[in-house]
């Protein structure tokens, strides 16, 4: 089914196959707008860390053994990671969620044709407790406004009556637009031009980062790169003042963590020489860990 903007569908998916008050287990870091809608819909999150696979599976058993109703993460170019979950991980949580049929997993894809990574489904091997929520926000914009949900028949249907109930409605002509777009030609040509913008972009700041000292993991293919930082509101003051501005990481979490900064790729400018200076610059306030912040 075709429905609204990214918010907008996981909050429909969450809301229809989770009920009110019940524990979802969530991907650790995870994508901030994800945690604000489940702030919203007042279920408890239960964190589920990442390690260089995915979701670490010692980790998840201990969350579904919790009563959770759903687990939710990213299959692939993970937001803030940049990471995509392997293969053989997919098929490990499958296994292991397999011995768990009441409980619903829900894979959220935020960036749809912006990914430059195909994944690979938990539902390939249990269609019938997999949802699938792929935005089409990002990549084509937010005057589309459309996601397409995919997922078992109960899944749907349950979609389909929390909708009716006024949670947003998504136009013909948006969704023949939305089809066009996928199947136009010089519309796919556009979309791999863009994916190699940003990923040249991406590139080029990793590149300049590395050259300056900053240590960070570098295998990365997201739209945020992901740094680790002493102290993120230093950082993040710090940049500012600069006219750079990057997010905190612990907006990404249940729980604070380890302090990162999240830096935008999609706003890079294209210019050499601009990168190199946001590069510079970041690098002299994460290698300078005085608390001059006030300064």
């Amino acid at each position: 089914m075709v429905a609204g903007a990214s918010s907008e569908s996981v909050l429909l998916a969450v809301s229809a196959l989770c009920p009110a008050g019940s524990k979802i287990a969530v991907e650790q870091p995870t994508s901030s707008r994800l945690l604000r809608i489940l702030s919203l819909l007042k279920v408890e999150a239960v964190g589920v860390p990442w390690d260089q696979q995915g979701p670490d599976l010692q980790a998840l058993k201990a969350a579904l053994d919790q009563q959770v109703a759903a687990f939710i993460y990213q299959p692939r170019t993970h937001l803030p990671l940049g990471r995509t979950v392997s293969a053989d991980r997919v098929h490990a949580m499958s296994q292991l969620l397999r011995n768990y049929p009441e409980i619903t997993v829900i894979e959220d894809d935020p960036l749809g044709p912006l990914a430059d990574v195909n994944p690979v489904s938990i539902g390939k091997w249990i269609p019938q407790q997999t949802t699938l929520v792929r935005s089409y926000c990002k990549a084509f914009g937010l005057d589309l406004r459309s996601s397409i949900i995919g997922g078992s028949a109960k899944h749907i249907a349950a979609i389909r009556i929390k909708r009716s109930e006024g949670i947003g409605i998504i136009s013909r002509i948006l969704q023949g637009a939305l089809h066009f777009l996928l199947t136009d030609v010089a519309s796919q040509n556009r979309m791999q031009e863009v994916r190699e913008r940003y990923a040249q972009g991406r590139s080029a700041l990793q590149q300049e980062l590395i050259k300056k000292g900053v240590a960070f993991n570098a295998d990365q293919n997201g739209l945020l790169l992901w740094l680790p930082v002493d102290n993120e509101a230093r950082v993040v003051s710090a940049l500012a003042a600069k006219n750079i501005l990057v997010s905190e990481g612990s907006r990404h979490f249940i729980q604070a963590d380890q302090p990162h900064i999240a830096v935008n790729i999609a706003v890079l400018p294209s210019e050499e020489a601009q990168i190199e200076f946001i590069a510079e610059n970041i690098a002299m306030v994460l290698l300078n860990k005085r608390n001059d912040m006030f300064d």
